[in-house]
């Protein structure tokens, strides 16, 4: 949880008092974020944070998963900042207990059943401790701002900015006796996004403390959305994060999270390009996405040290090259955090031997020398279910080699659940932990095939270089590459079925179809009837001006390993932040 001290708050310098406002605080907001490299959140708005809020929903809603407002909506009561405006920027007394008794006379209708430690607990959350003298947490200026402000005069309202929620998940904590929230207020919001779950604090006003343990699971029942821990004790203190509470702020929003990951065995092509890599960069759009070189899972294999680190780093240029977002989502290598090996350990108490011998996967890469490959290479499932578990990941891209794979993930999820489920709920995560995690089905060429054998799959192990078109291939190599591409004799079919039975056909026709986001017939449409020839010219001027920029970006970043191991290692932290 990231909880920002607006300027003139907290520990934020003070400011101009023109910037004390609504839409300046929503921009420091979003500033915030990009600086800590947070592409999307759950927001929890409390009073003036909730216009803060609708704010950023007018302006940037892709950064939002979701919203909970806690008593405030787009109409903001006149009664309710006027009792407001009595005490905003008023200089507290000089003792806690007269504090508090200042408190219960001015506050007492909107927390009638507060005790006096209670009081005094809302008090310090509210209010600086200097040096056991209370003092006021903010700028006194800002209390200009009711200034102009009349009773007589309706306040403005913020419809546009609440409708531009209307796509998200949305949840509206109500205090009953509040007189900034009105009922008619939250009626007219419910109308207008008809999916908005609504909580009751009975018995509390303006704002609720939610400090009940009844509350503290309230967000759990917002749709779309899953949480990791409880949320007491948020504070109405300008997003201060008070002495003594930060072990309390321990909710953790899981959007929906994309996982995947590469090994880095070297020679990346065109390939992984099509069947994975553009599909990541795609992927950012929609999701909140975690990024990982599978450094742990090459090593079910020999690998050289040196080699190991150098193709590490030549996976994290190919994703940044392509257009993969470092900032804005995380990419790491899978050994810099622990929680993989060992939520990886606890799957393998947790996955059945039966289900691990029917992965056809490890039976072809085992082939008839089954008793002599490593335990690693028969386990890799579990720990590949660690993976994408220990993020909570709600989805993650598949292609045909890794459904099953995927199916385990769930069986492992499903069964945990199961077993631990008892414990689950007592820690206050609800009737699961683990989410059954969805596939993201690729596109057309998902599987790109050999250039010199259309039956067999791209591959760096391939003894023939023409077989492949590497990402950090030239234009020149590219070219060559196309040209020499196996063919038959046969012109192009108009016909999508009729590349059933001509596998090099198929395959360089997926390959355009995909380097263009379209499909085989609508390529087809365009060259059907035509010779090869003619094709692969068009196929070499694609293909060069979509993985030419790609090698050249590739070979930039690989000049610069500091500047890729940094990126590793900040990956590496916000990843184990998560975990």
């Amino acid at each position: 949880m990231f909880a920002f001290d607006f300027r003139g708050r907290g520990g934020s310098a003070s400011a101009p008092f023109a910037t004390y406002n609504v839409v300046q605080e929503a921009a420091d907001t979003l500033a915030g974020m990009e600086s800590l490299g947070i592409a999307k959140a759950l927001f929890l708005g409390t009073s003036r944070g909730g216009l803060v809020m609708m704010r950023i929903a007018a302006t940037r809603p892709e950064v939002m998963t979701g919203s909970i407002f806690n008593d405030i909506g787009p109409v903001v009561e006149v009664s309710g900042i006027a009792r407001i405006s009595g005490y905003v920027g008023k200089a507290p007394p000089e003792s806690w207990e007269a504090l508090v008794a200042e408190l219960k006379a001015g506050q007492g209708a909107m927390f009638p059943k507060l005790t006096d430690a209670e009081w005094e607990r809302y008090a310090r959350q509210i209010y600086a401790d200097d040096g056991g003298v209370p003092r006021l947490a903010y700028d006194p200026a800002m209390a200009d701002a009711f200034k102009a402000f009349d009773p007589t005069k309706p306040l403005p309202e913020f419809w546009p900015w609440f409708e531009a929620m209307a796509p998200q998940p949305l949840m509206v904590i109500h205090g009953q006796l509040s007189d900034v929230l009105s009922a008619a207020t939250l009626e007219a919001m419910a109308d207008r996004h008809r999916g908005m779950e609504v909580y009751t604090v009975e018995g509390q006003g303006h704002a609720p403390l939610l400090w009940d343990k009844a509350s503290h699971r309230v967000p759990g029942r917002v749709p779309g959305l899953r949480f990791r821990a409880a949320w007491p004790g948020l504070s109405q203190g300008g997003g201060r994060i008070q002495p003594g509470c930060r072990e309390e702020l321990a909710m953790a929003a899981v959007a929906e999270r994309v996982f995947s990951g590469v090994q880095p065995t070297g020679n990346l092509h065109l390939g992984n390009y099509l069947g994975a890599i553009k599909r990541f960069v795609e992927l950012q759009e929609r999701f909140e996405c975690i990024y990982c070189v599978v450094d742990l899972h090459a090593i079910t294999v020999w690998q050289d040290p040196e080699e190991l680190k150098r193709h590490t780093r030549e996976v994290t240029a190919a994703f940044i090259a392509c257009g993969i977002d470092p900032k804005q989502h995380i990419v790491f290598n899978q050994s810099q955090v622990s929680g993989h090996a060992e939520l990886a350990w606890v799957f393998n108490c947790v996955a059945r031997m039966g289900w691990l011998n029917r992965m056809t996967q490890f039976k072809e890469k085992a082939g008839k020398d089954r008793e002599n490959v490593s335990l690693g290479l028969f386990a890799y499932p579990s720990l590949m279910a660690a993976d994408i578990l220990l993020y909570r990941a709600t989805h993650v891209p598949v292609g045909e080699d890794q459904k099953q794979h995927l199916e385990l993930t769930r069986d492992i999820a499903q069964k945990f659940n199961v077993d631990f489920g008892p414990s689950i709920a007592a820690n206050g995560f609800g009737e699961s932990y683990f989410p059954l995690t969805e596939p993201v089905i690729a596109g057309p060429a998902t599987r790109v095939m050999s250039l010199r054998d259309g039956s067999k799959k791209m591959s760096k192990s391939d003894a023939s270089d023409f077989s492949r078109i590497n990402l950090t291939d030239d234009a020149d190599a590219i070219a060559s590459k196309v040209r020499k591409a196996k063919t038959d004799p046969e012109p192009l079919p108009s016909e999508e079925a009729g590349l059933k039975a001509r596998p090099e056909a198929d395959n360089l026709v997926g390959i355009y179809a995909a380097l263009v986001d379209g499909t085989r017939q609508g390529v087809l449409d365009q060259y059907g009837g035509g010779q090869f020839s003619t094709f692969k010219m068009a196929l070499v001027d694609l293909a060069v001006s979509k993985l030419g920029p790609i090698g050249a970006e590739m070979k930039r970043l690989m000049d610069d390993v500091s500047a890729i191991d940094a990126i590793l290692v900040d990956g590496a932290d916000r990843a184990r932040a998560i975990a």
